[in-house]
């Protein structure tokens, strides 16, 4: 434990940062290194990143849920996500110095050694964003590709986005060899994309049953396969 933090490195330059039930992702390059979202914020995060890389640091988020931007507040200079997020940052993390810049579908971002590809994946939110390195296989998925339960209802959730953005995924699965999600367990396997898009249609066709979640919130809980969904 580090400064309120669970961190564990998972490859040399790759850091799964835990902050109670949400992660977050530190990559390093030669050139320099990228904090993927800033989990609740509840210890001091800038330190630890701090200790653990030197180089420039560029801030990227996977989407603006609460429990994804709390720790902004600690940085100063640029955040970096797609710019369907930007007003529900606004909302999330009011308290921040950071100058938002967007992030388009496509875009590449290079740290010397990591080459992060851009893919705008809607669904769990508007502006949910996933980065891609093809050439070491590796997916970092946010909330979009989990083992759940994926937060599908409130502002801004669409099931049918959601499907459309698994099968896309799919199209590319033969070369994801992981799958880093923020949630849950960790690696996952590219066959989950297959398994949310049919229990996102599932779903939205009300051929799922739902039942009553653990915790109280506006929502029913879905299981289909290895996925679950809270949803309406």
């Amino acid at each position: 434990m580090e400064q309120g933090y669970q961190v564990r490195e998972l490859q040399p330059g790759l850091w799964a940062i835990e902050d109670g039930h949400v992660r977050m992702f530190l990559l390093e390059g030669s050139e320099k290194a990228l904090l993927l979202d800033t989990g609740f914020g509840t210890g001091d995060l800038f330190s630890l990143i701090s200790s653990l890389t030197k180089k420039p640091l560029m801030l990227v988020l996977s989407h603006s849920d609460r429990d994804h931007v709390g720790g902004c507040a600690q940085f100063e200079g640029d955040v970096f996500l797609h710019p369907a997020e930007f007003e529900r940052f606004l909302e999330n993390a009011p308290k921040n110095r950071l100058s938002l810049k967007p992030l388009w579908e496509g875009d590449t971002i290079e740290l010397g050694g990591w080459s992060l590809k851009v893919l705008h994946l809607p669904g769990h939110t508007p502006g949910s964003i996933m980065l891609l390195d093809e050439k070491r296989g590796v997916l970092f998925s946010g909330d979009s590709v989990q083992s759940g339960p994926i937060y599908m209802f409130g502002p801004g959730r669409n099931l049918d986005a959601l499907a459309a953005s698994m099968e896309r995924l799919e199209r590319i699965a033969g070369a994801i060899q992981a799958v880093f999600p923020c949630h849950g367990r960790m690696p996952v396997d590219s066959s989950l994309f297959l398994e949310i898009r049919q229990g996102a249609l599932e779903i939205k066709a009300g051929r799922l049953e739902g039942r009553e979640p653990a915790k109280k919130l506006p929502c029913r809980e879905y299981e289909y396969c290895h996925v679950k969904f809270y949803a309406p």
